[in-house]
């Protein structure tokens, strides 16, 4: 079975080594960019639970695929997936399976323009990776990765769930849901309430969530979040929901989230439009009112203006 992965930065990485070192030698794709170059000229450089290692990766800018994969697994940023899934279409056959492990929500809507309706897995990871320094990556912790063929079509999903045991034998800890919406909106709510507030803030987690009024701002983002998923036939629990969310970032209470690093360290355009954008978005054409998530997108649009974000 051949791999791709599509986006080479910290997380493609990851999934790149862990795959190269059980003998699947995934093709990466990636746009031109410091990184990706040093990975092409010297291979990539890994620090892995402590080990230093280092392995050769066929590393392919979208213009010079040319062979096709079976599985092709998205780690782009959100707002680049229509573009990218438009320049590799060289990389799909008609069986090709796509598994998109983005943050965010509303992915499999751009997915249909490009690959049938059956070949869509969406999934969820809570894996970590850092880039250390241009072509080399630090891997630490434990983490897990959640699957799910949308059609939940007989021929895909068994293809899915191979897919699934050559991920645990790399040691990515895969499962396979039955329905894997609640968990992705779950993430979800995790990054609505931390992701923008802390860069708009320009604070970590802790910064943000031990104020009171950083608490209040969570659980009414939270409560929007759900009764927007309620209208998608997910049903979440609003208490039980911001409760995981609040406990969960205040155990990682030092992290900078990754929009703040995109935004304030790095002056780079969000993925505000597919979090809180995409709740005020599905709200609106419901009658929900999500007023708070309306406004932190509102907010973060200023702010990317304000810094020139790219």
């Amino acid at each position: 079975m051949k791999f791709a992965i599509v986006g080479c930065g910290a997380m493609g990485c990851r999934f790149a080594y862990q795959l190269n070192k059980i003998g699947h030698n995934p093709i990466l794709v990636d746009i031109k960019n410091p990184h990706v170059d040093e990975i092409r000229e010297n291979g990539l450089f890994v620090t892995y639970n402590g080990e230093s290692d280092h392995i050769n990766a066929s590393l392919l800018y979208p213009e010079e695929i040319n062979e096709t994969a079976d599985v092709v697994i998205m780690l782009t940023k959100s707002m680049q997936l229509d573009s990218v899934l438009s320049s590799i279409q060289d990389l799909l056959h008609e069986k090709t399976l796509v598994i998109c492990l983005l943050n965010g929500l509303g992915h499999e809507h751009v997915m249909t323009k490009y690959m049938p309706y059956q070949n869509i897995v969406m999934g969820t990871t809570i894996w970590t990776a850092q880039i250390e320094s241009l072509g080399k990556v630090l891997l630490h912790g434990n983490g897990n990765l959640t699957v799910q063929n949308v059609a939940n079509t007989p021929e895909e999903t068994e293809k899915l769930k191979q897919v699934v045991d050559i991920l645990n034998e790399a040691k990515l800890n895969a499962q396979y849901s039955e329905d894997i919406r609640p968990l992705i909106w779950k993430k979800a709510a995790v990054n609505c309430c931390s992701n923008a507030t802390t860069a708009l803030l320009e604070t970590n987690l802790n910064g943000f969530l031990t104020h009171p009024s950083g608490v209040e701002i969570a659980r009414q983002v939270t409560h929007e979040l759900v009764e927007v998923a309620r209208s998608q036939n997910i049903h979440l629990d609003a208490q039980e929901i911001s409760d995981f969310v609040i406990q969960a970032s205040l155990k990682v209470g030092e992290h900078y989230t990754s929009m703040y690093q995109d935004l304030v360290r790095n002056h780079r355009l969000t993925e505000v439009d597919y979090l809180n954008g995409y709740i005020a978005k599905v709200a609106k054409e419901h009658g929900i009112d999500a007023s708070y998530n309306a406004l932190i997108t509102q907010l973060i649009h200023i702010k990317e203006t304000i810094l020139d974000a790219k």
